[in-house]
């Protein structure tokens, strides 16, 4: 998977439950959620989250075709199609876009 563009989010601090857009490759969104913080933002799918990424939950997906970052995730998952209902998913710090 190659390394991803990073995205400007100076003037937004992580805290627990920020929201977050998710972002492809080019920088469009193609998801929106929160980031999931304490013990619980360590594990996600019986995988570690490491340093560079964050478990987010996701609420809405905008396009449901985007691979997923890191697959397969969850049951083989390898597309946001399979959080079409919601779900946990381990993204790139650098392709989430914080929110207010």
């Amino acid at each position: 998977m190659s390394e991803p563009q990073p995205f400007d989010n100076s003037g937004y601090e992580e805290s627990s439950d920020q929201n977050v857009n998710l972002l492809d490759r080019n920088g469009n969104i193609v998801a929106a959620g929160y980031v999931v913080t304490g013990l619980e933002g360590e594990v996600c799918h019986h995988r570690i989250v490491k340093k560079n990424e964050r478990k987010v939950r996701i609420e809405c997906v905008y396009n449901d075709a985007a691979p997923i970052w890191d697959p397969p995730q969850g049951d083989d998952y390898y597309k946001l199609s399979s959080y079409i209902g919601g779900g946990w998913v381990v993204w790139h710090k650098k392709r989430l876009q914080f929110t207010n």
